[in-house]
């Protein structure tokens, strides 16, 4: 079947399931998941992208969005090299792009770094956080944009090689639409940055929020864990029912068992959200005390089953 109706039929069959599901992020993740195989399929499945090939082709496409906006090949250079191999690529070189130049005109005195833009490519607006790494940053940035009324329909969370957090985040308003306004837009900025500068301090209460989404199919909360013994760290990985909120739950438990988050992949299908977390214990080994664990499970699990 030619790769255009298959397009149109999923947008149809989302649209069917649950009206509530289409949105402008499911649009372009659709369009891109379209593009990126119909470069496959002309490339052949037979030949892959090389893991170095790709991260060269990647810096290269970027090096041409930014060549007359960033000055000097060895600030460019010095920065990208604490950055590792896998920002380059899990990112685009429309990102890195935004990123770097963000960065370069970004004092570390003046950090944490919080850029904020409407991204049409994605249909959404994407939230761009660096800053000297702490345990406490996932879950007090999650928590703060739950706070605000905001989905997060996808993260990317990042510890570069010199001990510095990249974590990016896809937003959407309650409505289903990117945020607008300088005033929102400033909202969310200082909301942020009072967390970012307050991560010691201890949390306040606030009152959940309720969805007003309807759950077909609700999914059942489940926590697995694995080792990662090449890089010396745990595999978390969450599965339940999308609702606005899961990742500040998540976020606020490893908090409270004492874990720190050392990257993540966010995936959300239709209503069921598949997150893996890659996390250490404080003192950076991998998670093995068992009532930790133990401890991480039931907080996200009873968490979880209390947002409706």
């Amino acid at each position: 079947m030619h790769l255009n109706y298959l397009y149109l039929l999923t947008v149809a069959d989302i649209s069917g399931t649950n009206p509530q599901l289409w949105n402008s992020w499911k649009d372009a993740l659709i369009a891109e998941l379209y593009k990126t195989t119909k470069q496959a399929l002309r490339r052949g499945l037979e030949n892959p992208i090389d893991k170095i090939e790709r991260i060269q082709e990647t810096k290269e496409s970027t090096i041409k969005l930014i060549e007359q906006k960033v000055v000097g090949n060895s600030m460019l250079t010095a920065l990208w090299d604490g950055l590792g191999d896998d920002y380059f690529i899990r990112y685009s070189p429309d990102e890195i792009a935004w990123h770097t130049i963000e960065l370069t005109k970004t004092a570390k005195i003046k950090l944490p770094l919080i850029a904020i833009r409407e991204t049409k490519v994605r249909g959404a607006t994407e939230i761009f956080l660096y800053a000297d790494d702490h345990n406490n940053i996932f879950s007090r940035t999650t928590r703060c944009l739950d706070n605000l009324g905001l989905n997060i329909v996808d993260a990317r969370i990042i510890t570069s090689t010199l001990g510095n957090t990249l974590d990016t985040f896809i937003v959407l308003e309650k409505t289903g639409l990117p945020v607008k306004g300088k005033e929102r837009i400033r909202e969310i900025r200082m909301g942020l940055k009072e967390q970012l500068l307050n991560l010691d301090k201890p949390l306040r209460k606030l009152s959940r929020l309720r969805s007003t989404k309807l759950q077909y199919f609700p999914i059942p909360t489940h926590v697995s864990f694995s080792d990662d013994e090449t890089n010396l760290r745990t595999i978390m990985e969450v599965t339940t029912t999308d609702k606005p909120g899961v990742l500040s739950s998540i976020g606020m438990a490893m908090e409270f068992c004492g874990v720190s988050l050392q990257g993540a992949k966010i995936t959300t299908y239709g209503e069921r959200v598949e997150d893996i977390f890659f996390i250490t214990t404080e003192s950076g080994s991998m998670v093995t005390d068992e009532l930790k664990l133990e401890c991480l499970r039931n907080s996200i699990s009873d968490s979880l089953s209390l947002k409706k």
